[in-house]
């Protein structure tokens, strides 16, 4: 018997969604289905002043929350390197969440490790596909609905990452 090997999903919450926005939140999964999340404390970093309350209240983290409870950036970064360098994750928005993973390396002064964003719609509808399915996108639709009530997102980097594993196994099964 073997083991499947999970692609690796990531999502990102971030403390708005203008250009001077930064990193708050981030999550990923290993092979196995293990999910690592880290709040990212903005305090040690000058340039990260923007909040959007509009956003606090989607993904319900305060900035106070952050402070007290976040890591030091460069702490989640040394994660990052140490998990995800070399390796392709998926993500419901890769521009974004690729734009906000370099924000937290430009904060740091580290150079971003080799990861490639890909989206994780079209991971999801090549696998249809290869089912022989004939509607993709809509057969994607009925099966996001089926993940939502397994997993629901809830704007939290964490959820996020466990609807995606969701969907993921829908489609496997």
């Amino acid at each position: 018997m073997y083991k499947i090997i999970l692609p690796t999903f990531l999502d990102i919450e971030a403390s708005s969604l203008g250009s001077r926005s930064y990193p708050i939140q981030v999550a990923w999964n290993s092979g196995s289905g293990e999910i690592y999340v880290f709040l990212i404390s903005p305090e040690t970093v000058p340039g990260w002043t923007d909040w959007d309350f509009k956003s606090e209240k989607l993904h319900g983290i305060s900035k106070e929350k952050l402070i007290k409870e976040g890591e030091n950036p460069r702490s989640v970064c040394n994660n990052i390197i140490e998990q995800l360098a070399g390796k392709t994750v998926y993500t419901d928005n890769p521009e974004f969440d690729k734009f906000w993973m370099q924000e937290l390396f430009k904060a740091c002064r580290l150079d971003f490790p080799e990861i490639e964003f890909k989206d994780s719609n079209e991971l999801f509808l090549e696998m249809l596909a290869k089912n022989n399915v004939l509607n993709k996108k809509a057969e994607l639709e009925t099966l996001k609905t089926k993940a939502k009530q397994i997993s629901p997102p809830n704007h939290k980097a964490y959820s996020d990452v466990k609807y995606l594993l969701a969907l993921y196994q829908l489609i496997i099964e």
